[in-house]
Formats: structure tokens, C-alpha cells, sequence
């Protein structure tokens, strides 16, 4: 027994795993099928809010700003849900298109994070209103999306596209640094900036701001909280990545947390958005109101109510959809 304790050393704990490949497919697998639930919550309730379908008491976040994020996460889920069948190992097209779409929307979805805190820098610390807000705003989610487009097209006629570990995605690692990983790191360092410099702002004027302006800093917060979640999806990937330049990192001890938390950035949004925004209770005055609408129908002479009520006792409020660039509040911080 003391022999064998003897020969177990820390690079048998780290590098002796032996875990097959089927298992990282299936987590990747599970992983972005939360993703796609999370992400499609967030993208149904974004267009019945923006078409009047649905309506909000208040606005509590950048529908815009979030529903970009959610389209690119929503699209990312599919690449990791495919993982599991193995196709792409089997098909070659099947693998282009993986790659081709995993570092579409995968990229598009890290600049949407880079596009909110853009926001958050222009709406909290210089205070910019109106028609420039809306030109930032606009901006920064077409930035979002064009730079992708661009380069995952770039990659084809480069051949970049290919087998990378238990998935197809950039296949020559010179390639990854340039057409991702770079942008990944800038925008990680913008992102973290950004979020110290308006969370210490809050929280600095957090006691002096009036009942009026309230709102505005629980906009704020949700904004940053989307954030928080960027830097809990792809903390371990940047970490995986630096490491791989000094060290082997093939160790489950850092595979699996990559494999496993990568794909769940839809899953972590899609909590995030339900808590402020209160989804849950919009959708249900909404359900509360078609069933009115439908028992009023079939008996007129019906007079049954089944409108909730606020726990305070008074009616709920019903306010807009929110239009693109809407600022959170035209007052002063």
C-alpha cells in the first residue's frame, strides 16, 4: 500500500485520467441543450415584447442589446448539441458546417457582451441620451454580428475549418489566436474594465440616488449581470488557452470544466432575464387575460374575473415594448 502511494504523484492525478471522448461529447451535448432552453426563453419573450403581444410594467433591461446576445447563443447551442451523435466525425460537410457555425455564433455572442458594456459606458458614466445613445446601441450590436460574419467566411477559402479535439471548429492553432482567441481576450479585458468602472459607480452613488432614478441603476444592474455570466463562460476557456502555451493542458481536470460550462452561457442568461425582468409574472397576466377573453366568449353572461392581483392589493401596472436604443432614463444620475 505504501508503495503504491508512493508512485502516485501529483502528475498521475493530473495527467493519469483516461476519459473517452463519447463523455465529453455527451456534456457538450447536455450542456448546450440547457443553453437552447435558456437562450429560446429569452428570445420568445423578447418578440412578444417587442411585437405588443405581451407587455411590460417597466423596462428593466436592452431588450436589443439582449435578444442579439440570445440569437447568437441560441444558434451556438445547436453546434454542441450535434456533438453527440458524432456526425462530424463521420461526414466531412457535416464538420465544415460545425466549425463554420460554432465560430460564427460563438464570436458573436462574445461581442454582444463587448456591445453591452459599450451601453453601460455610454448610459452610466458619460451619461449619453437620446438619439447618440440609440446610434452606440445600434452600433455595437451591428459590430457584433459583422465581424463574425466576416471572418468565419475568411476561414473558408483559408481551409481553417477542421477536427479540434472532441468537436470540428478552427483546426490550425495559428488560426484560432487570430480569428478568435484575440478578440476573446479583448473583449474579456474591455468587459472587465467596463464592469469594475460602473459597478464601483453604483455603488459609490448607490445611498444618493433618488426614488426617480431608481430604475435606472436596476437597469444597470441587469445589464452587469450579463456580464457576470460572460466571465463565469469563458473564464476557464481563456485560462485553458494561456495555459496551453507553457504547459500540456490534455487533463480532464481542465477539459471538463471548459466542455461543461462553454455552451451554458444561454442557460445563465436566460435565469438572468427571467429574475429581472419578471417574465413569469408578465406571461401570466397575459394568460390570465386570453382566458378572460375566451370565457367571455363562449358564456357573455359570465362575470368571472381571473385577473391576479399585486400582493399590495392595487391593479398591476401595464406600460410599452421597448424600442431599440431606449435609454433607461432621461434624467440625470
Amino acid at each position: 500500500m505504501t508503495s503504491l502511494l508512493a508512485s502516485f504523484t501529483i502528475h498521475d492525478f493530473i495527467y493519469g485520467w483516461d476519459i473517452p471522448e463519447w463523455a465529453y461529447r455527451l456534456i457538450a451535448g447536455i450542456s448546450g441543450t440547457l443553453s437552447l432552453l435558456g437562450s429560446s426563453y429569452i428570445v420568445l419573450s423578447c418578440l412578444l415584447l417587442i411585437f405588443g403581444i405581451v407587455k411590460q410594467s417597466s423596462q428593466t433591461t436592452n431588450v436589443p442589446l439582449v435578444l442579439s446576445l440570445s440569437i447568437a447563443d441560441f444558434f451556438s447551442s445547436f453546434s454542441y448539441m450535434t456533438i453527440c451523435f458524432n456526425l462530424h466525425n463521420r461526414f466531412w460537410i457535416v464538420c465544415q458546417l460545425q466549425a463554420f457555425w460554432m465560430q460564427l455564433f460563438e464570436l458573436a455572442s462574445i461581442l454582444s457582451t463587448g456591445a453591452v458594456s459599450l451601453y453601460l459606458l455610454a448610459s452610466i458614466i458619460f451619461r449619453v441620451r437620446g438619439k447618440a445613445l440609440s446610434v452606440i446601441n445600434g452600433v455595437g450590436i451591428f459590430t457584433a454580428w459583422v465581424v463574425p460574419v466576416v471572418l468565419a467566411l475568411l476561414l473558408l477559402p483559408l481551409r481553417g475549418y477542421g477536427p479540434s479535439g472532441p468537436w470540428c471548429w478552427v483546426e490550425v492553432y495559428g488560426l484560432k489566436f487570430l480569428f478568435f482567441y484575440n478578440f476573446l481576450f479583448l473583449v474579456v479585458v474591455v468587459n472587465v474594465l467596463i464592469y469594475l468602472a460602473v459597478f464601483l459607480y453604483l455603488t459609490l452613488l448607490g445611498r444618493k440616488v433618488s426614488r426617480k432614478n431608481r430604475h435606472t441603476f436596476r437597469f444597470a444592474r441587469s445589464l452587469l449581470a450579463y456580464l457576470l455570466v460572460f466571465f463565469m463562460v469563458w473564464t476557464m476557456p481563456v485560462v485553458y488557452r494561456l495555459l496551453s502555451l507553457f504547459m500540456d493542458v490534455s487533463t480532464p481536470l481542465l477539459v471538463i470544466p471548459v466542455t461543461a460550462l462553454n455552451p451554458c452561457g444561454g442557460l445563465f442568461n436566460g435565469i438572468i432575464y427571467g429574475y429581472f425582468a419578471r417574465v413569469h409574472q408578465t406571461w401570466y397576466r397575459w394568460f390570465c387575460r386570453r382566458r378572460r377573453a375566451i370565457v367571455s366568449v363562449a358564456n357573455p353572461l359570465a362575470r368571472v374575473s381571473t385577473e391576479p392581483e399585486s400582493p399590495s392589493g392595487t391593479d398591476m401596472t401595464v406600460a410599452y415594448p421597448v424600442h431599440v436604443g431606449e435609454g433607461p432614463d432621461e434624467s440625470s444620475v
